[in-house]
């Protein structure tokens, strides 16, 4: 260690960090006291030093990593090597695709050619022996003319002209199938491969990369792209483009928001266009990996079935009542009497089923057997088949007014909401009741009026999450209850009020394959995370629910729903 020069070379006691100096213990450092310097130890100083310096050495060995690392980028060809081989591998597969397409669809087309030549054939055959049988008559006719020489014979003539006129009319009337084939070739497959050809070689930043892959997103709804960065902390600008195949750019709010110091940046978008996009994505002017991204703006509200009582029996006035998707993406529609309608998702009536018992609420099972709830006459629950064939009712001398039902499917287990008991639950298979979850909630006026854990009141639908909690739609309380699989009460995530997201008299609830949970209350329809929060309306108020009971989402479309809107006494398709 160093010693002091001017004390008789005394160790040195303290560092003056201000000042850079060195005392010993018989210098006169007050003066750096006195003005309020740093003045420490050298145990401190020498601590500190060393901190310092492997924070430095640290530093500078990160540097010397990424700069080798850089100098190998440069020097080594080998990653663009690959690359290179890639992309010609994926040029040669592209055009062996499209020649391989395009020799398909010539070969059906000359097929259809060829066809239409057999027809034009056996038109042909068919005409010339119409014409035949013309020519025949006309013959006749044209010899028994010649035959004729004198005047008496005045009155066969006028005879001819009448048989003569109406081959006339069969030879110009007579259709000879005229039309030619012609080949019409798709222009924009012209335009495409002049402009575009069949891709394009782009270069990209790597150490940038899109981690969003290609999505579904709804007509003006903001939507969520990730890109992540392996340099962070390095000022960029990160611009995205929403363009169709025809270069016309989307007009929607666009914004970057940085995370981490530039570790990841997430940009937000927007589209009033329905249809497919791209997403290019640049940063410093610069493609990155993974972009461009195919967006495909989709309507929120894809369409409405109306015509559901022109597809009923005349005596049928009944209003929907639940809706139930099917796995091939048909729906089915119930309304409390013994006919379900079948409707495909464009809206148009495919059946009408008959059932041996008045449908309310439906819950299809794996084994595509279905159980419905029946409040209209003779309360109880029914297992049938795809056909609506019953197998077996349950129930009755338990239930009063049920509405809906939901199954643990690996555990057999029907739910029932009861108007007077709150949930019930049944064997599927043996129709064995198994016990009640809740309590009914009495108003009594000497007690408080609002309703404690667990009190129902009028509860009507029911729905199952993924850990088999149990979800019931509170109506009369206008509240959600969840409980466990063991029936015991956990929590209220959603309370009543008027504003978004709360509920009045919710009436159906679903949990879809996610887990959030969708909920149908008086006059709209709710989307929540699996907590309970509160995420948007899928609905508009223009779009006019009133009393939107059941809600089904369409299987193999994981963000579309069927909602059946009981006043309107139709259905409504959203993408959600």
């Amino acid at each position: 260690m160093d010693t002091c020069s001017i004390h008789c070379n005394n160790e040195f006691d303290v560092l003056c960090t201000c000042c850079q100096q060195l005392f010993c213990k018989d210098c006169d450092v007050a003066a750096c006291y006195q003005n309020k310097h740093d003045v420490i130890t050298m145990n401190t100083a020498i601590n500190r030093f060393s901190k310092e310096l492997d924070k430095v050495r640290k530093l500078t060995n990160d540097i010397r990593v990424k700069l080798e690392a850089k100098f190998e980028s440069v020097l080594s060809n080998a990653n663009f090597e690959r690359h290179m081989n890639l992309c010609k591998k994926d040029i040669e597969f592209q055009k062996d695709f499209i020649i391989n397409e395009a020799e398909k669809k010539s070969a059906k087309l000359l097929s259809d050619l060829e066809k239409l030549k057999k027809e034009r054939e056996m038109c042909r055959s068919v005409n010339l022996k119409s014409l035949q049988v013309i020519k025949t008559k006309f013959d006749d006719e044209d010899s028994s003319i010649n035959k004729l020489s004198k005047p008496e014979g005045l009155k066969h003539l006028e005879t001819f002209q009448d048989s003569l006129s109406d081959i006339r009319d069969q030879v110009i009337n007579f259709n000879n199938e005229s039309d030619v084939p012609t080949f019409i070739p798709f222009k924009q497959l012209n335009d495409i491969m002049s402009c575009n050809g069949i891709g394009e070689i782009v270069t990209y930043d790597p150490d940038y990369e899109v981690v969003t892959t290609n999505t579904s997103v709804l007509k003006g709804e903001t939507f969520t792209v990730d890109v992540l960065s392996s340099r962070p902390n390095q000022a960029c600008q990160v611009v995205s483009t929403l363009t169709r195949s025809t270069g016309e750019k989307s007009i929607g709010e666009q914004s970057v928001t940085y995370i981490n110091g530039g570790e990841k940046h997430k940009i937000k978008s927007s589209c009033i266009s329905e249809g497919d996009w791209k997403m290019k994505i640049t940063v410093d002017n610069r493609n990155i990996k993974g972009s461009p991204i195919d967006i495909v703006v989709v309507p929120r509200l894809v369409c409405t079935i109306d015509n559901i009582s022109n597809n009923m029996g005349k005596k049928n006035t009944k209003r929907v009542v639940d809706v139930m998707s099917l796995q091939d993406g048909s729906i089915l529609i119930s309304n409390g009497s013994c006919e379900v309608l079948k409707f495909n998702q464009s809206g148009s009536f495919v059946d009408s089923i008959e059932s041996s018992q008045n449908v309310c609420n439906m819950c299809k099972l794996d084994d595509n057997h279905i159980v419905y709830s029946n409040h209209v006459n003779g309360p109880c629950i029914v297992l049938c088949n795809d056909q609506f064939e019953e197998i077996r009712s349950f129930g009755e001398d338990k239930l009063a007014y049920p509405s809906g039902v939901t199954v643990n499917k690996p555990t057999r287990v029907v739910y029932v909401t009861d108007d007077q008991h709150g949930v019930l639950k049944f064997s599927v298979d043996n129709g064995k009741y198994l016990g009640r979850i809740g309590r009914t909630f009495i108003i009594n006026k000497s007690e408080d009026k609002r309703p404690k854990n667990e009190e129902m009141n009028g509860p009507l639908d029911v729905a199952l999450n993924h850990d088999n909690q149990l979800f019931v739609a509170d109506t009369l309380n206008s509240r959600v209850q969840i409980f466990d699989t063991n029936g015991e009460f956990v929590s209220i995530p959603i309370c009543a009020g008027q504003e978004d997201g709360k509920v009045i008299c919710p009436c159906g609830i679903i949990v879809d394959e996610v887990g959030n949970i969708i909920v149908s209350s008086n006059n709209k329809l709710q989307l929540f995370n699996r907590n309970g929060d509160f995420i948007k309306r899928i609905d508009h108020k223009e779009d006019g629910l009133n009393i939107p009971l059941g809600i089904t989402t369409i299987k193999g479309t994981a963000r579309k729903l069927a909602v059946a809107n009981r006043n309107g006494n139709n259905v409504y398709i959203y993408n959600y």
